[in-house]
């Protein structure tokens, strides 16, 4: 006796498959992304089995936003430290502002300083000499 519906795993190799077109449309390094992504949405199958509701793609995508978060905060928790409370937006400026001076400390970029009354938008015009 067959199922009246096909089953999450099915589900997913089907809309796998239907993405191959897409696949190979994508450069070779996005290729590889992609498919890291389905590895990805496939880890949460069984979560997906039980959201009825939803659309098969849309419960995959949702998957992989939920692993590439987990993998962005696992990737903060290392850099900034866990002690850090920011309890207004200015704080938050000023902690952002220190992490990009040591960032540029550590590549060698140097920030971009502007004249106190030069616009950022607008470029600087240099003399043309032949």
């Amino acid at each position: 006796m067959g199922r009246t519906i096909s089953s999450i795993t099915q589900t997913w190799l089907a809309e796998k498959a239907a993405l191959e077109r897409y696949k190979r449309a994508l450069r070779k390094s996005d290729q590889e992304l992609l498919k890291e992504l389905l590895v990805l949405s496939r880890l949460h199958l069984a979560e997906a089995s039980f959201a009825s509701n939803i659309y098969p793609m849309d419960a995959f995508l949702i998957s992989m936003v939920i692993e590439i978060y987990k993998q962005l905060k696992s990737l903060q928790s290392n850099t900034i430290p866990q002690e850090v409370t920011v309890s207004s937006p200015s704080e938050l400026i000023t902690l952002l502002d220190q992490l990009l001076e040591e960032e540029n400390l550590q590549t060698g970029n140097l920030p971009v300083k502007f004249k106190d009354d030069q616009d950022p938008d607008e470029p600087e015009y240099v003399p043309f000499e032949e």
